[in-house]
């Protein structure tokens, strides 16, 4: 009976000892933000609780996203910088094909890189004769250049009208004014080369060097112009090194007048 009530002694100042070890580590009542008072101990859970919701708000944006990607998704973004990853691919089909222009602007966009491919003619002597092959090449810019080229001032009206009508012309897609202003830009370097062929030295023309010249430039047009009419006709915007940051300057120098 001793032990019993020993025990029971020794049990109410364990409970006691324990109450106020709690009392001293800060497990009192603390103010709540809402004006409440409560304990410390139960008002540490709310973070938990806190990560649970955003995880659920998060789950319920991704449901309503049609199973795609996040917020980052949701933006408007050109064709080229299609964001890869993520969920389901119906959005992002849906948000390229919403992107891309329809068939008319692609065709005639595409049409406009026929002109760096007429002036690149006349660096393709040497290459036609030795690949003979591909000759029909040669007779694709045949049609447009009798269009292009029906005057010998023909060239540098074109370039006034479309810079006028085309490039300046907000009314325009800017998918079109885009791949115009770059197809003149790549006309620009064509040109380049060309005078830089004619610029040569009396020993140099007709020469080996003359030779390589020519074909290197005028095989870079060629996959270049071949190329951005292929992408073009896809409906995307046709990035090349230096010429398309040139057509970005213009285009935004276009929007401010």
């Amino acid at each position: 009976m001793r032990r019993t009530v020993a025990g029971k002694g020794r049990l109410a100042l364990g409970r006691l000892a324990l109450r106020t070890t709690r009392r001293d580590a800060g497990w009192r009542s603390a103010p709540r933000s809402d004006g409440h008072r409560g304990e410390v101990g139960v008002t540490a859970a709310e973070p938990a609780r806190r990560k649970v919701s955003c995880r659920s708000e998060g789950e319920g944006a991704a449901g309503s996203g049609g199973g795609g990607g996040g917020a980052e998704d949701a933006g408007f973004s050109l064709p080229w910088q299609k964001k890869k990853g993520g969920g389901g691919g119906g959005g992002e089909d849906t948000e390229e094909a919403l992107n891309k222009p329809n068939i008319l602007w692609r065709v005639v966009s595409a049409c406009m890189y026929f002109i760096p491919w007429m002036d690149a003619q006349q660096l393709s002597n040497y290459f036609y004769d030795q690949w003979s092959v591909l000759l029909p090449l040669y007779m694709v810019p045949a049609w447009p250049a009798r269009l292009y080229c029906i005057t010998p001032m023909a060239p540098l009206i074109w370039f006034f009208m479309l810079f006028s009508l085309v490039i300046r012309n907000k009314r325009l897609p800017h998918f079109l004014r885009f791949h115009t202003m770059q197809a003149m830009m790549t006309d620009i370097v064509v040109m380049l080369f060309g005078l830089t062929r004619q610029s040569l030295p009396y020993y140099i023309a007709g020469s080996w060097v003359d030779t390589v010249l020519s074909q290197y430039a005028f095989l870079c047009a060629l996959l270049t112009v071949i190329w951005c009419i292929w992408k073009t006709l896809e409906g995307y915007y046709v990035e090349l090194p230096f010429v398309s940051e040139a057509v970005y300057i213009q285009l935004s120098i276009a929007d401010m007048m």
